[in-house]
């Protein structure tokens, strides 16, 4: 093995040829766990990127074998002083986070004290430098540099299992930009992406060394907290990060904005609480800040930590207890004649609380057991009352509408695939809906999942389509068969001719990439005389038809004496389409 100094051959020397200790890149480490950084050299630090004199030796380096690193280096059998075994390891937590080094471990001498490790560090080169850079790919978002999602994730739950050793807390401050959306529609996403990247550089410089700050998608930014000693220090500190984002900046095109935010930030010092428990109770005191008036810090209590995970387990009951039901809002294609299909929409019978729509619940599904259960129970449900209908002699579209969530662990796809006989074998179409406004870790993934689902036999439909710019990018980038139009871009088509050119254009571009159009929210017999005229496929909203429940469907649509004036759709021919 080469010497671990030969790398220094070339190093700055002092007068005397020799190189100073300063220069030297090592550290050196005690063996008492958790194996404390008695001295680092001002090159190793470098290296790191922050400082290390005084730091725990695990949250500087992963073990190269999973586990404690301090546990890793009492594990070396090493036979003498001046012997060193090589690794490969990370760094953690810091700017120069996902980094590898090569480091050269071996014993110290007992002139440093009573002994310990000797860690020598180098830059990785070569063949490693390549892995370096792919594995930081894999874990930064790539707009910002900042940590994504699931390494955020991964970065929170450990830094949670250390709390006990640590004898300190920990919190989780969770930052949704306010009014971000008419920025990007104002002057374009170039300048909301510059936006992004300067307040991720705020972010960036202003936590410390032990921080985590991430970037979740769109205008969602988060950071863990570590070392935190009372939940006042921790509101103390997501404050600091809200007046920094609130600062004043000069965007490129001359024009000054004031960034405004909705923080929400959540304590804890037990290290039995989840990562994902402590994440949601502090986007929970973030919506809390959002519907206070936005631009504040709202601080998540114990209580609303402990309600966090109540309410998630008080929706897995409901789901085995069959508390939800689905209603069908209909679908007219008036060119037909005929009821197309249902949209259809999840509501909670709450026991206590009444009937909860699905906005007052569906913040709680997620990649977990939860979400994976509630998505089986949502397509399920569906088909067999698509099935139902078929027994009926009728031929049904049936449309589901998918959170952010759900797109983005593909949480969906095993239950689709389990319920494909209803949509195989011909008895409905099935649609997927998701909204415009969402805002994706990754559009790739996302378009992969949904490809999936396509192949499936499922239609994916972009829902609030010309409610914002994206709506371009989106309709180029997934595998759509239809866009449904957003109610505000359908209202008084009849009377603004600035609003008629816009739907007109719409319609026309959808068609010309093959893609359908729907038209939602029509209010007045006036609008659907126009998007009549405009050529647009399908139509919903108040005036036709509001949300039924499975009786009241049945009631007009299978039991009336008298026809409702858009029946339902009878069975396509054998080899024919509906």
């Amino acid at each position: 093995m080469l010497s671990p100094f030969q790398h220094l051959a070339s190093s700055p020397s002092d007068a005397d040829g020799f190189v100073s200790l300063s220069q030297l890149p090592f550290l050196w480490v005690g063996t008492e766990l958790p194996g404390t950084v008695r001295f680092a050299s001002a090159c190793a630090e470098a290296l790191c990127g922050r400082t290390l004199a005084g730091q725990p030796v695990d949250q500087i380096f992963d073990a190269p074998t999973g586990g404690s690193f301090a546990q890793f280096l009492q594990t070396l059998e090493l036979a003498q002083p001046g012997t060193f075994s090589a690794h490969s390891l990370r760094v953690k937590q810091a700017a120069h986070a996902g980094q590898r080094l090569e480091v050269w471990v071996g014993q110290a001498d007992t002139a440093l004290g009573d002994g310990g490790m000797l860690l020598l560090l180098r830059e990785s080169s070569g063949e490693l430098l390549n892995q370096a850079q792919l594995e930081r790919k894999a874990v930064l978002d790539p707009l910002t540099g900042l940590f994504n999602r699931e390494h955020f994730h991964a970065a929170l739950a450990r830094g949670l299992l250390d709390l006990s050793a640590l004898r300190s807390g920990a919190a989780v401050v969770f930052i949704d930009l306010d009014d971000f959306k008419p920025v990007n529609d104002l002057h374009g996403h170039a300048i909301g992406d510059e936006l992004l990247l300067a307040l991720a550089d705020r972010l960036r410089k202003t936590i410390r060394g032990s921080d985590v700050a991430a970037r979740f998608g769109g205008d969602e930014f988060v950071v863990a907290l570590f070392g935190i000693s009372n939940a006042g220090h921790a509101q103390q500190m997501a404050q600091r990060l809200l007046e920094v984002v609130r600062t004043p900046l000069m965007l490129s095109i001359g024009v000054q904005h004031v960034p405004s935010a909705s923080v929400g930030v959540a304590y804890t010092d037990d290290a039995a609480v989840a990562a994902q428990t402590l994440l949601e109770a502090a986007d929970h005191a973030m919506y809390e800040a959002k519907r206070g008036g936005k631009n504040r810090l709202v601080s998540a209590s114990a209580l609303q930590t402990a309600q966090a995970v109540s309410a998630r387990a008080r929706f897995a009951q409901a789901l085995q207890r069959g508390e939800l039901h689905l209603r069908y809002y209909p679908l007219f294609a008036l060119n037909r004649g005929v009821t197309v299909g249902f949209e259809a929409f999840p509501y909670w019978q709450h026991p206590e609380r009444g009937l909860l729509g699905p906005d007052e619940f569906l913040d709680l599904v997620d990649g977990g057991p939860v979400g994976e259960a509630y998505s089986r129970w949502q397509i399920d449900a569906a088909a067999q009352f698509a099935g139902w209908l078929d027994t009926t002699g009728f031929y049904v579209g049936m449309g589901l509408n998918l959170t952010r969530t759900q797109i983005e662990t593909g949480n969906f796809l095993e239950p689709l695939r389990a319920a494909g006989h209803y949509y195989v074998n011909g008895c409905a179409d099935l649609t997927l809906e998701f909204l415009e406004t969402m805002q994706f870790g990754s559009i790739e993934l996302a378009a992969q999942v949904l490809q999936q689902a396509r192949d499936l036999g499922a239609y994916i439909v972009l829902d609030d389509f010309g409610s914002g710019v994206s709506s371009l990018t989106l309709l180029s980038k997934l595998p759509l068969n239809l866009v449904k139009l957003h109610p505000g871009v359908v209202q008084d088509v009849d009377t603004h001719p600035a609003q008629h050119r816009t739907v007109a254009g719409l319609i026309a571009m959808a068609h010309a990439m093959g893609v359908r159009v729907v038209a939602g929210g029509v209010k007045r017999a006036e609008e659907l005389a126009v998007l009549n005229d405009l050529g647009c496929d399908l139509v919903q909203g108040p005036m036709l038809a509001e949300p039924l429940t499975a009786e009241e469907l049945k009631r007009i649509y299978i039991d009336a004496e008298v026809p409702p004036k858009f029946p339902l759709r009878r069975p396509p021919p054998a080899g024919g389409t509906a």
